[in-house]
């Protein structure tokens, strides 16, 4: 499989995860896959470590570094304040959604849990990527002895942070600092993972897509899950359910990152080219900013029409019987912030276009 610009199989795969994330955030239907908090924000660490172009130089390294810092950190800064802008605007109607405009919630709160504006809380992966995808520019060469032996070190990284891990009590900046740096550790373990696939991928795709492989990863969650793990955690913020065997949860989280790669091989050659799933992987960025705004405006539309109560508008993860209405939040989700993104280079296009004219 050669690197490009698109890839089939990977925008199926981000469109699964997108839509997991959504679930996540609102409902997911109990009949529908394994629980979203069990693999989606691994699998996207995965899918970027695929992806991922390394080199041996200072200079190429250091280019490597500032164009993510160019498309991840500046881009969340910028929304940050934009999101900030809203939540400070909206409270004076009396919503209460998120923080105030201080530099709190610009340099400390952002590398904790992120959710200094509610609208925008999803966005904390975005910190994160950039700081796994610095430290895969650093470390990563090219050299297959070299590159295996950094992703086994990620491996012993990941043990020591998940074994040694202990939720502090103390949210401060201590917290934060902790909390962050062991996100950066799994973030890199399951980006390495993704590294090395590709690495290695003619050697063992032959396996990855035959039906042994499934059946050996569907039975391997169940009988993980029956005896050790509980499935509802969240890996990436160190939230590892009821289950006291932290490493189970890797093994569950490799499977079904294993399951969504074997449905994707062979959905991609079923569906065409200009497929919709395609498009909702291609817009990843745009839904994980957006979408909890989507849910807001729904709120928003049923506030209006007297469905529910005020007060229910502070809360983006209010939940209007979801097991009948999550069709609709997920739709809207998905959609509009893809009409945000297409909007936005239709936009930025035209503008670009009259200030290359009267230059």
């Amino acid at each position: 499989m050669v690197r490009s610009a698109r890839n089939n199989q990977f925008d199926f795969m981000s469109a699964v995860g997108i839509l997991f994330v959504i679930f996540g955030h609102y409902y997911q239907p109990p009949y529908l896959f394994y629980p979203a908090y069990a693999f989606h924000m691994a699998l996207f660490f995965f899918i970027s470590g695929y992806f991922f172009k390394c080199t041996w130089s200072i200079n190429g390294k250091a280019n490597i570094i500032w164009k993510k810092f160019r498309k991840q950190v500046i881009p969340y800064f910028i929304l940050n304040f934009v999101f900030g802008v809203i939540s400070v605007g909206l409270s004076k109607f009396g919503l209460e959604l998120g923080g105030r405009l201080i530099w709190q919630n610009f340099l400390v709160t952002p590398f904790g849990r992120g959710d200094q504006y509610f609208l925008y809380q999803a966005s904390w992966f975005l910190l994160t990527l950039f700081f796994v995808n610095s430290v895969a520019a650093v470390l990563y060469c090219g050299k297959k002895g070299i590159d295996i032996c950094v992703a086994a070190l990620s491996a012993v990284l990941l043990w020591i942070g998940i074994k040694y891990w202990v939720q502090p009590v103390d949210e401060g900046y201590r917290w934060v600092f902790i909390n962050f740096s062991v996100r950066v550790i799994i973030g890199f373990f399951f980006f390495s993972a993704g590294y090395l696939l590709h690495i290695f991928e003619k050697e063992v795709q032959r396996f990855l897509i035959s039906p042994l492989a499934l059946f050996i990863a569907f039975i391997s969650v169940d009988i993980v899950n029956a005896n050790f793990a509980d499935l509802p955690y969240n890996i990436l913020f160190s939230d590892l359910g009821q289950s006291n065997d932290q490493f189970a949860h890797v093994i569950t989280t490799f499977c079904i990152i294993e399951i969504v790669y074997w449905i994707s091989y062979y959905a991609v050659r079923v569906l065409k080219d200009n497929s919709f799933v395609y498009k909702v992987g291609q817009n990843t960025f745009s839904i994980m900013i957006w979408h909890f705004t989507m849910f807001w405006m729904i709120n928003v539309v049923l506030y209006c029409f007297g469905i529910i109560g005020f007060k229910d508008l502070s809360d983006v993860y209010y939940k209007w019987y979801p097991e009948k209405t999550w069709l609709l939040y997920t739709a809207a989700g998905l959609l509009g912030p893809m009409g945000l993104s297409y909007l936005y280079k239709r936009v930025s296009t035209f503008l670009k276009m009259k200030i290359k004219k009267y230059l």
